[in-house]
């Protein structure tokens, strides 16, 4: 039985990962608390204090760790402390993550440790497509925060040994999904007015282009790096672009509904420019065997159909 810690284990990706390691012992860790789901018991920690972590690795000293957490906001949402922004940031996807590489490296240098990092480190790219080799250009905070992440990983795979692995994440969606972001507004809006609960949705640019997975595929790609030989960067993504206005259309024709009665754009909704990403993930598919489960359309409805049934 392998030992897991589960950075960011509340989120999205933290309580689907738990579930494809069923069978593992594992170490969940939120802001304030250590969550040990073989012992079934619940600790109270400050897990932002240095001391903490130091104690919480040399304590397991795990198989694996993967680091998840992340301090989000969507393209809609306006931040208006932007010094808040960027110490949150900054300490959510750097400064943090490097005491756990550094109890790693003082107690426990066998972990194999996987960085959620994010295709925000990319900025703006000048090809539509990205892959490994692109470069790293980040063009906002959670960008630039995230890039520190991963070049930091890679500085402790390279000059001490450890193993990490980063994983590039492009937009990837379940019904777990917090209402902030576009793809649950949609699903949870249209579902309001087919009851009957809300008259329209507005959104700020049906024609903007995203690469959507399934959040079920692509933390099975999380587990499936740290099984590899050896750790290196991968790019996790669909390899796919498609349009917000073909998300509306394929939510609102599964509930019966035409999208253009419903659906209203507002430009001013948009309080940042959002660039075009869509990852490559060819290099992801031949050392890992992994690849999406479900065509866009397939997987749209299924992550619909989790909303109506949970």
């Amino acid at each position: 039985m392998d030992k897991v810690i589960i950075i960011g284990f509340n989120g999205q990706d933290g309580q689907l990962l738990s579930r494809y390691l069923k069978d593992d012992y594992i170490i969940g860790i939120t802001r304030d608390k250590i969550i040990d789901l073989r012992k079934n018991e619940i600790f109270k920690i400050n897990s932002y204090s240095k001391e903490a972590v130091f104690e919480l690795i040399n304590k397991y000293k795990p198989d694996y760790l993967y680091y998840l957490a992340g301090y989000h906001h969507s393209s809609e949402e306006m931040q208006s402390d932007n010094v808040y922004l960027l110490e949150q940031s900054n300490f959510t996807h750097f400064l943090l993550y490097g005491y756990y590489l550094e109890a790693i490296r003082k107690f426990s240098n066998k972990t194999r440790v996987f960085y959620a990092a994010s295709s925000l480190i990319f900025g703006y790219p000048e090809k539509p497509v990205q892959d490994e080799k692109t470069p790293v250009n980040p063009q906002c905070v959670y960008g630039i925060t995230k890039a520190a992440g991963f070049f930091l990983g890679r500085y402790y795979r390279e000059q001490f040994g450890i193993f990490v692995s980063n994983g590039v994440l492009y937009n990837h969606e379940s019904s777990l999904r917090r209402g902030g972001f576009l793809f649950p507004k949609i699903i949870k809006t249209a579902l309001a007015i087919k009851k009957g609960d809300a008259k329209e949705l507005l959104l700020g640019d049906l024609d903007a282009v995203t690469d959507w997975s399934s959040a079920k595929d692509v933390v099975l790609a999380f587990k499936k790096i740290l099984q590899s030989d050896s750790p290196d960067d991968f790019i996790i993504a669909s390899g796919e672009g498609h349009t917000v206005r073909e998300l509306v259309e394929i939510v609102f024709s599964f509930l019966g509904m035409d999208y253009k009665k419903y659906v209203k754009e507002d430009k001013s909704l948009l309080k940042r420019k959002k660039p075009v990403l869509i990852g490559n993930p060819e290099k992801l598919m031949k050392k890992t065997g992994w690849k999406p489960s479900s065509d866009f359309k397939s997987m749209v409805i299924n992550i619909l159909k989790d909303f109506t049934n949970g």
